[in-house]
């Protein structure tokens, strides 16, 4: 005698209301639009020099953290038109200590730095290649790029 097949539950009716919308399996949500939103490497970040990022305490790594989950939920032309983003031509008003570390680091040829202001004084320099900021100084002072304010 043939044992009886086993019956499949037969699937629920969907409920009224919104449909929930869940990502792809193995998807982050939002990585999607992910390419337009500025990402970070640490691949060149500068370990020694004077502004290595050895310089970090774990307080201001914290906060430079939550300032990072901030920007990238920006899109790189919202970064650019921002007052958080500045970019300059090299070499011109770079600290010349600076522009010899960018040689030692073999980093000499870049045309142009990117520095994010992550406070009224500490900065985060580094080259904005597409979307992504590849991460080189920490600069806790504003020594870098030095800047006299107006009218002084």
């Amino acid at each position: 005698m043939a044992k009886p097949k086993k019956r499949l539950a037969a699937p629920s009716k969907p409920t009224q209301g919104k449909q929930i919308v869940l990502p792809a399996k193995g998807k982050l949500p939002g990585a999607g639009s992910s390419h337009e939103r500025v990402c970070w490497r640490f691949t060149h970040a500068d370990m020694e020099g004077r502004w290595g990022l050895q310089q970090f305490t774990t307080e201001s790594w914290h906060a430079v953290l939550q300032r990072l989950v901030q920007f990238e939920t920006m899109t790189v032309q919202e970064i650019r038109e921002s007052s958080v983003y500045t970019e300059y031509d090299l070499p011109s008003g770079l600290l010349p200590e600076a522009l010899r570390r960018l040689e030692d680091l073999n980093l000499g040829d870049m045309t142009k730095i990117g520095r994010f202001r992550i406070w009224s004084k500490p900065r985060l320099y580094g080259f904005m290649e597409g979307n992504v900021f590849h991460v080189l100084w920490w600069d806790p002072e504003h020594e870098i790029y030095p800047w006299e304010p107006r009218n002084t």
